[in-house]
């Protein structure tokens, strides 16, 4: 895969990774009061929200090192 289109690729995975959570978020709130779920329930839903943010930061993090590491070697091939 040529340099410009693995860079494209990723930059477009951590474009998804910032908006997805943030999307689910803003909607959850009002889901859940209109589901009809016990509170045990909806707690439970909202760390497992808590933890798809978590692992989608990291996940950032890592697909923005490797955006770094592809701009600094000068291979153009991947």
């Amino acid at each position: 895969m040529k340099r410009e289109k693995l860079l494209r690729w990723l930059q477009e995975a951590v474009l998804t990774e910032e908006s997805a959570i943030p999307i689910y978020a803003k909607h959850l709130p009002n889901t859940l009061f209109w589901s009809g779920l016990a509170e045990k329930d909806i707690g439970f839903i909202k760390a497992g929200l808590r933890r798809l943010a978590v692992d989608s930061e990291r996940h950032r993090k890592t697909l923005e090192g490797l955006m770094k590491k592809v701009r600094e070697d000068e291979s153009d091939v991947f």
